[in-house]
């Protein structure tokens, strides 16, 4: 048992890997909650039938794309080519057509800057936006296959406007829908290599020595 408790220590202090860190904030009366949860990998068609849920889903799809020409990002700006980059999208799409409104509110957070967002409005010009992005740093059209004209966010909006924004490493989303999908798409910088540090590589030594020392005194 101490064997065991001291290895997780020593991984843990070797090398950090986070994830997307969500916060679902509180819902306006008379609305429902879709709380922000993170779904890892994605790795199943984004079609209603398939990924239709009562939440607010966060996946990644690309951990580490090379751009081959310059992506274009909603707001105006542009992700150089050359530029390796990591591609997240926050997908609410309620089962069925429900009467109420469904509310997904919170933060993102990660491990890399933002560099920008990528969504679809109520303007029909920036639906080839999120398509031409499906397959450049998505995971091709196929895993896609809904009409853009119900992928949009609703901007802009008397009442429920959907807001999607950034800032450092940090995304912040307020969304509303009933039978629509609201798609967000997050682009990060890639992560580094993950490269041992010599404290670390040291640390790891002196643990598996020690896990020996403890081995030998069973023993004798």
């Amino acid at each position: 048992m101490r064997r065991a408790a001291l290895l997780g220590v020593l991984v843990f202090a070797a090398s950090a890997w986070g994830v997307p860190t969500t916060v679902d904030l509180a819902t306006a009366p008379g609305n429902t909650a879709a709380p922000l949860v993170y779904m890892g990998q994605l790795s199943t068609s984004l079609a209603r039938e398939v990924t239709a849920a009562n939440s607010t889903q966060v996946f990644l799809e690309n951990a580490s794309v090379t751009l081959a020409s310059a992506l274009s990002l909603s707001g105006g700006g542009s992700v150089a080519a050359g530029t390796t980059v990591s591609s997240y999208i926050v997908h609410l799409d309620p089962v069925g057509t429900p009467q109420s409104v469904y509310e997904g509110h919170g933060t993102i957070t990660f491990d890399q800057p933002v560099l920008g967002l990528i969504y679809a409005t109520k303007d029909t010009g920036t639906y080839s936006l999120l398509t031409a992005s499906d397959a450049s740093v998505g995971l091709g059209a196929a895993f896609y296959d809904v009409d853009p004209e119900f992928r949009r966010l609703e901007i802009p909006q008397a009442t429920w406007q959907d807001v999607a924004s950034f800032a450092g490493n940090v995304v912040t989303v307020d969304l509303f829908t009933t039978s629509g999908i609201d798609d967000v798409r997050i682009i990060t910088e890639a992560p580094l290599p993950l490269v041992p540090v010599p404290g670390a590589v040291m640390l790891l030594g002196l643990g598996t020595g020690l896990v020996g020392w403890l081995r030998r005194q069973r023993v004798f």
